[in-house]
């Protein structure tokens, strides 16, 4: 009688709850990895000239969010107490004691079922805009108050642009205090301030589910290759600071002027040297 006693304890009580962690945690990992190669294939165009470190940190965080969609820790501690403490009694007494496992399985379809559900609605409607933006100042810099309904569609280029924006405050304030001459500390500020300026126009760009047109495929040729090495130059902290500045001035430059000649199926031909490209945008493009 212990035997058996010992047999329907342990496929009653201790193996469901086993069963329906791995399962569920199964569930949740094969789904994150359909959503995130989906964005992964379809934004690779993008980052394929980023730093590792970019994109691991923006992998990283992008995961973090897709699971959260899926399922939070606390709904599944939820789940947990219930199947726990109240399914089992309730379960019991309804099939006569015969099948306290049932709720685990009940709940397991259930959950099956929603996070189908979730996954079409991530395919279809993109990642939330709130999950990721949380910073007040970055909500009033996109001029966005209240409830926020818009998705992303391109969340790796978003979320980059996110923690760059994070960052720039601390940009200034070490450009202010650490700047060898007030006249570098001045351009500094200035490149920062329209570099603010670009991430928060890609960004309101980007939670209305377009890309900015420098990063469209359709749209690459000349100007928009040129344009983009002009601001990752403008970027880059280990150029001078005056060829920062004039990378910037010409970006800006090349956003504002409209150019019909460019062919679509040419490419800026880009120069390991920074002072290179920018003497080519000079010649070539702004002329």
């Amino acid at each position: 009688m212990l035997k058996y006693m010992t047999i329907y304890f342990l496929t009653g009580y201790v193996l469901p709850p086993l069963l329906f962690m791995l399962w569920n945690h199964i569930l949740i990992r094969r789904n994150t990895r359909t959503i995130f190669t989906y964005w992964q294939r379809k934004e690779a165009h993008i980052f394929k000239e980023w730093s590792l470190n970019d994109r691991l940190r923006v992998e990283d965080e992008l995961r973090f969010y897709i699971k959260n969609e899926f399922q939070s820790k606390k709904f599944l501690g939820f789940i947990l107490i219930l199947n726990l403490f109240f399914f089992p009694p309730f379960f019991v007494l309804f099939t006569l004691g015969t099948m306290p496992w049932l709720g685990w399985l009940f709940t397991l379809l259930l959950i099956h079922a929603d996070v189908s559900r979730k996954k079409r609605k991530l395919l279809d409607k993109g990642l939330p805009f709130n999950r990721i933006v949380t910073n007040p100042r970055v909500l009033n810099l996109l001029r966005i108050e209240g409830e926020y309904k818009r998705s992303l569609f391109f969340p790796y280029l978003f979320i980059k642009s996110y923690h760059r924006l994070l960052e720039i405050p601390d940009d200034i304030r070490m450009a202010i205090r650490e700047s060898e001459s007030v006249e570098d500390g001045q351009k500094l500020i200035s490149i920062l301030t329209q570099e603010e300026e670009w991430l928060v126009r890609d960004m309101n760009t980007l939670s209305m589910g377009r890309l900015p047109a420098q990063y469209m495929e359709e749209e690459h040729n000349e100007k928009s290759e040129a344009l983009k090495a002009m601001l990752s130059h403008a970027s880059d902290m280990n150029l001078p600071v005056s060829v920062r500045h004039r990378a910037m001035e010409l970006a800006t430059a090349l956003q504002n002027k409209r150019t019909s000649h460019q062919s679509n199926t040419s490419e800026f031909n880009r120069q390991e040297n920074a002072e290179l490209d920018i003497l080519t945008v000079e010649k070539y493009y702004l002329d």
